[in-house]
Parts: C-alpha cells; structure tokens; sequence
C-alpha cells in the first residue's frame, strides 16, 4: 500500500497490487482508487467492499443485487461520484426507472462536474426519456471534457442524433459506448 499526501488537497491515494495466477503465468492486477477529501476515510473505507461487490455483480448481470450494493455503498458513504455513476449503470441495464438513472448520473455529476462519462449516461438516459434539449447539453458538457478520441467521435456522432431529433428527425436509439470501460 502507498499513502501519497499532496499538498493541495491532501488525498490518501491507495496502490494495491495483488499477484493472480492464469494459466501457469502471474498476472499483476493494479488497482488504484482515491479517497475523494469529503467526510471520513473511515466511512468511505468501510463502503468500498459494498461498492466492490456491486461491481462484481454487474460483472454477472446481477443487476438488481448491484443496485443494493451499491446503495448500501451510498449509505455508508455518500460522495464518491462513482457510486452513483454505476448504480445509474445499474439501474439502467436492469430495465429500471429512466428517472431513476438519471437522479444517480445528477447525484453524480453534482460530486465531480468533469467526469465525461457521467454526462454521456446521463444524456442517453435523458434522450429516451424524450428530453432532448437536455441530452443536447449534456453531450455538449461532456465534449468539453477531455474524452478520448474514439469516444469523443461516438458522442459528436450521437450529438448530431439528438439534434435531428430536435428539428423533426426520425428517433433513433442512443446506444451506449460499447468500448468504455466500467471499471472505474
């Protein structure tokens, strides 16, 4: 475990590296997270196995186990933005309430304003709820964001979709970025 301090915003930064046999190799899996500086790292540390196993039965599709995970991950700790980011995710891909998802991208959003990929779900969700001088901005909010090329190309290109949409065009369906990853 690393604890870095910085000086600005003094954050615990966590680097834990955990050895996994595959296939007669040793793989070294890195994961990184970040205490976000709100409330008590006591409180954010003992939220993260609910956010870890809601993670893990998004893997399985396990959707609406993830959703109580990660809203006893919410619970515990209410200001990690990705919390809410993967329970909209969740919430989504279980068929749940468009509103819902969109109440988690907001709640999200409301906690880290440059995370792209909060923006573009939320715009989807948005979009199939009809609202689309919404899901316009939204797109627009998370173009102004530093979002990698690919990506960037499948947000302009759904941004055209939703401004169609709003002269008149014919609806189509705003697919979500297939090559995101989930794991952050």
């Amino acid at each position: 475990m690393q604890i870095k301090i910085l000086p600005i915003i003094a954050l615990l930064s966590l680097t834990i590296n955990i050895q996994m046999p595959v296939q007669a190799q040793t793989q070294v899996v890195v994961v990184k997270d970040t205490f976000p500086g709100v409330g008590s790292i006591e409180q954010w540390q003992s939220s993260k196995p609910e956010f870890q196993s809601g993670m893990a039965d998004m893997k399985v599709k396990q959707y609406q186990r993830a959703i109580e995970h990660f809203n006893a991950a919410i619970t515990l700790y209410p200001y990690d933005h990705k919390y809410f980011y993967h329970l909209g995710r969740a919430i989504e891909a279980s068929g749940g309430k468009m509103e819902d998802a969109e109440s988690a991208y907001r709640k999200a959003l409301s906690l880290r304003s440059n995370d792209w990929k909060s923006w573009h779900r939320l715009s989807s969700v948005l979009y199939v709820q009809k609202k689309y001088s919404e899901a316009r901005d939204a797109l627009g909010s998370a173009l102004q964001l530093d979002v990698p090329p690919n990506d960037r190309t499948k947000l302009v290109t759904e941004l055209a979709t939703v401004t169609s949409m709003m002269s008149g065009g014919r609806s189509l369906d705003v697919q979500p970025l297939s090559d995101i990853d989930e794991s952050d």
